[in-house]
Protein backbone atom coordinates (compact mmCIF):
# COMPACT_ATOMS: atom_id res chain seq x y z
CA UNK A 1 0.00 0.00 0.00
CA UNK A 2 3.31 2.34 1.32
CA UNK A 3 4.48 1.35 -1.93
CA UNK A 4 1.36 2.33 -4.50
CA UNK A 5 1.36 5.81 -2.27
CA UNK A 6 4.94 6.20 -3.03
CA UNK A 7 4.83 5.44 -6.73
CA UNK A 8 1.66 7.80 -7.17
CA UNK A 9 3.86 10.94 -5.43
CA UNK A 10 6.43 9.93 -7.84
CA UNK A 11 4.12 9.87 -10.84
CA UNK A 12 2.75 13.15 -9.64
CA UNK A 13 5.86 14.95 -9.27
CA UNK A 14 7.02 13.97 -12.75
CA UNK A 15 4.05 15.25 -14.09
CA UNK A 16 4.51 18.30 -13.13
CA UNK A 17 7.92 18.59 -13.66
CA UNK A 18 7.10 17.87 -17.66
CA UNK A 19 4.49 20.34 -17.16
CA UNK A 20 6.41 23.29 -16.17
CA UNK A 21 9.51 22.36 -19.26
CA UNK A 22 6.92 22.51 -21.45
CA UNK A 23 6.06 26.24 -19.97
CA UNK A 24 9.46 27.22 -19.96
CA UNK A 25 10.22 25.84 -23.81
CA UNK A 26 6.82 27.66 -24.85
CA UNK A 27 8.14 30.74 -23.38
CA UNK A 28 11.62 30.67 -24.53
CA UNK A 29 10.15 29.83 -28.13
CA UNK A 30 8.29 32.12 -28.25
CA UNK A 31 10.72 34.81 -27.31
CA UNK A 32 12.14 33.71 -30.60
CA UNK A 33 9.46 33.89 -32.45
CA UNK A 34 8.53 37.33 -30.90
CA UNK A 35 12.46 38.82 -31.60
CA UNK A 36 12.31 37.55 -35.10
CA UNK A 37 8.83 39.39 -36.27
CA UNK A 38 10.07 42.02 -34.14
CA UNK A 39 13.01 42.75 -36.23
CA UNK A 40 11.46 42.16 -39.52
CA UNK A 41 9.07 44.71 -38.40
CA UNK A 42 11.83 47.17 -38.08
CA UNK A 43 13.37 46.25 -41.52
CA UNK A 44 10.40 46.09 -43.32
CA UNK A 45 8.25 48.65 -41.87
CA UNK A 46 6.61 48.78 -45.53
CA UNK A 47 5.69 45.49 -45.46
CA UNK A 48 4.28 44.89 -42.00
CA UNK A 49 1.05 44.77 -43.46
CA UNK A 50 1.90 41.44 -45.26
CA UNK A 51 0.92 39.83 -42.02
CA UNK A 52 -0.64 42.55 -39.55
CA UNK A 53 -4.01 42.10 -38.20
CA UNK A 54 -5.42 43.10 -34.83
CA UNK A 55 -7.40 40.14 -34.76
CA UNK A 56 -6.30 36.75 -32.82
CA UNK A 57 -4.97 34.54 -35.61
CA UNK A 58 -2.64 31.21 -36.23
CA UNK A 59 0.94 31.68 -37.01
CA UNK A 60 0.32 30.56 -40.22
CA UNK A 61 2.73 28.92 -43.04
CA UNK A 62 3.17 32.40 -45.35
CA UNK A 63 4.11 34.29 -41.65
CA UNK A 64 6.96 31.37 -41.33
CA UNK A 65 7.96 31.25 -44.78
CA UNK A 66 8.72 35.14 -45.14
CA UNK A 67 10.52 35.07 -41.36
CA UNK A 68 13.02 32.50 -41.95
CA UNK A 69 13.24 32.28 -46.11
CA UNK A 70 14.00 36.46 -46.59
CA UNK A 71 11.14 38.97 -47.65
CA UNK A 72 11.36 39.69 -51.30
CA UNK A 73 14.06 37.91 -51.84
CA UNK A 74 15.94 39.81 -49.88
CA UNK A 75 17.17 37.25 -48.04
CA UNK A 76 17.51 38.21 -44.69
CA UNK A 77 16.68 35.29 -41.94
CA UNK A 78 14.84 36.37 -39.22
CA UNK A 79 13.31 33.49 -37.48
CA UNK A 80 15.41 30.50 -36.59
CA UNK A 81 12.70 27.61 -36.85
CA UNK A 82 14.87 24.72 -35.57
CA UNK A 83 15.24 26.64 -32.59
CA UNK A 84 11.41 27.53 -32.64
CA UNK A 85 9.57 24.21 -32.77
CA UNK A 86 10.50 20.94 -32.09
CA UNK A 87 8.18 19.25 -35.62
CA UNK A 88 5.70 21.26 -37.85
CA UNK A 89 2.49 21.79 -38.76
CA UNK A 90 1.90 22.86 -41.92
CA UNK A 91 5.15 24.49 -41.99
CA UNK A 92 4.18 26.83 -38.80
CA UNK A 93 5.89 26.17 -35.32
CA UNK A 94 4.43 24.08 -32.52
CA UNK A 95 4.29 24.35 -29.08
CA UNK A 96 5.51 22.07 -26.55
CA UNK A 97 1.96 20.90 -26.37
CA UNK A 98 1.41 20.04 -29.96
CA UNK A 99 -0.15 23.14 -30.84
CA UNK A 100 0.27 25.78 -32.86
CA UNK A 101 1.41 29.22 -31.90
CA UNK A 102 -1.20 32.13 -31.92
CA UNK A 103 -0.54 35.72 -32.59
CA UNK A 104 -1.91 39.24 -32.61
CA UNK A 105 0.03 41.95 -34.49
CA UNK A 106 -0.06 45.79 -34.01
CA UNK A 107 -1.85 46.29 -37.70
CA UNK A 108 -1.73 50.66 -37.96
CA UNK A 109 1.43 50.90 -36.07
CA UNK A 110 0.20 52.91 -32.97
CA UNK A 111 2.53 50.00 -30.61
CA UNK A 112 -0.32 48.89 -28.97
CA UNK A 113 -2.55 45.74 -29.39
CA UNK A 114 -5.98 44.34 -27.61
CA UNK A 115 -5.71 42.30 -25.04
CA UNK A 116 -6.99 38.81 -26.08
CA UNK A 117 -7.02 37.36 -22.62
CA UNK A 118 -9.80 40.21 -21.84
CA UNK A 119 -13.23 39.03 -22.20
CA UNK A 120 -14.48 42.23 -23.32
CA UNK A 121 -11.49 43.32 -25.03
CA UNK A 122 -10.76 46.34 -24.56
CA UNK A 123 -7.74 46.64 -22.60
CA UNK A 124 -4.92 47.63 -24.54
CA UNK A 125 -0.96 46.91 -24.21
CA UNK A 126 1.66 48.15 -25.13
CA UNK A 127 2.98 46.22 -27.60
CA UNK A 128 3.73 45.50 -31.53
CA UNK A 129 3.27 41.92 -31.35
CA UNK A 130 1.46 39.07 -29.02
CA UNK A 131 2.06 35.31 -28.49
CA UNK A 132 0.61 32.75 -26.82
CA UNK A 133 -0.27 28.92 -26.54
CA UNK A 134 -3.21 27.27 -26.22
CA UNK A 135 -1.65 25.38 -23.42
CA UNK A 136 -1.93 21.61 -22.25
CA UNK A 137 -6.03 21.78 -22.90
CA UNK A 138 -5.30 22.72 -26.66
CA UNK A 139 -8.27 25.46 -26.25
CA UNK A 140 -7.24 29.04 -26.75
CA UNK A 141 -10.14 30.82 -25.29
CA UNK A 142 -9.15 29.00 -21.98
CA UNK A 143 -6.93 31.43 -20.58
CA UNK A 144 -6.23 29.81 -17.36
CA UNK A 145 -3.26 27.34 -18.97
CA UNK A 146 -2.45 29.27 -21.97
CA UNK A 147 0.86 30.33 -22.26
CA UNK A 148 1.79 33.98 -23.59
CA UNK A 149 4.95 35.96 -23.94
CA UNK A 150 3.13 38.93 -21.83
CA UNK A 151 1.37 39.13 -18.42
Amino acid sequence: MIGLALAGLGVAAMTSVIAKSRILTAQEQMRGLESGILAFLKDQENFAKTFANEHVSLIDSKMTETLTKGHLGAGKHYWDLGKSSSKLSDFAPTDPFGGVYWIVLDADGDGRVKNPAVAENEQWLNSRVLIFSAGPDGDPTTWKDNVRNWK
